[in-house]
């Protein structure tokens, strides 16, 4: 791969089979669809050429990290999720933080393509270069938060996890896929938790070693170096109380109440805007 920040992996698993494929990310792709939801579009585009159910077998569910994700970049720690919803039955995609994207970049890989359904509840693991299909039973109807838990009790080692709850589990459509256990990091557009619990899948544990490769680390520290006293000290660039995003919102009338089915929150406007 001669784009730096990506590794020219996938890691493309099959439940159904329970076929564990190591593919490419070519350059072509990563040229014309710069960042993990560029690429993920395309590869749910490319295998899907007509409508389908957001639950059916072949429906693929995408994990998916740029070219920054996991760099020595401030906040480059997001990837993508993405599927067709079952909210909609379109496209769906959804982002989380963290320290899943990190690790999946650290394992050698661009992106994980899940497809197929399993006949028992399971997780993937991923340790760098070997990956597992392994069974879940123990993890049916535990939360996120001791799914986390459990699972690094069962990999005997620190791993990121990606895991549904039991909304995932039972196919609630706006259920989420939730990261790093307390830590709490959703993806939580679209559904894409019940996506994942239709194919039995309960977790995805990543742990990486690896260096994500950079076209030139000198200069990049230097213009990091450069641009953080701006980010840290001028206002404009935190996300405090008097200048989140939420407030943002409410200043400008944009409520999103409901899922932005509602247009007013009847008196909270002023109350909260009074408290800043």
């Amino acid at each position: 791969m001669k784009y730096k920040g990506y590794s020219g992996r996938l890691l493309q698993v099959n439940l159904t089979t329970r076929e564990i494929t190591f593919g490419s990310l070519s350059e072509k792709l990563a040229e014309e669809y710069i960042g993990g939801v560029g690429a993920a579009a395309a590869l749910i585009a490319g295998s899907i050429p007509h409508a389908i159910d957001p639950f059916a077998e072949e429906s693929p569910l995408i994990f998916m990290a740029g070219p920054l994700t996991g760099t020595i970049i401030p906040w480059s720690g997001r990837h993508c999720v993405a599927a067709i919803s079952p909210l909609t039955g379109i496209w769906g995609e959804s982002y989380a933080g963290g320290t899943w994207g990190r690790a999946l970049k650290k394992a050698g890989f661009d992106g994980l393509v899940v497809t197929g359904t399993s006949d028992s509840l399971v997780f993937i693991k991923i340790v760098d270069s070997l990956v597992s299909i392994e069974d879940a039973a123990p993890l049916r109807g535990k939360d996120t938060y001791e799914t986390e838990t459990m699972i690094r009790h069962i990999c005997g080692c620190d791993v990121s996890v990606a895991a549904i709850g039991l909304a995932g589990e039972n196919r609630v459509r706006f259920a989420s896929v939730m990261h790093d256990g307390k830590a709490a990091r959703a993806a939580g557009r679209c559904g894409l938790g019940a996506v994942m619990g239709s194919k039995n899948l309960k977790a995805i544990a990543v742990k990486g070693s690896g260096v994500i490769p950079l076209f030139d680390r000198n200069s990049l520290n230097s213009s990091i170096n450069e641009a953080m006293p701006e980010l840290l000290n001028n206002a404009d660039h935190r996300f405090t109380k008097a200048s989140g995003v939420f407030s943002m919102f409410l200043a400008d009338r944009r409520y999103g109440v409901n899922n932005w089915r509602d247009g007013d929150l009847q008196g909270f406007r002023e109350s909260f805007l009074e408290e800043l």
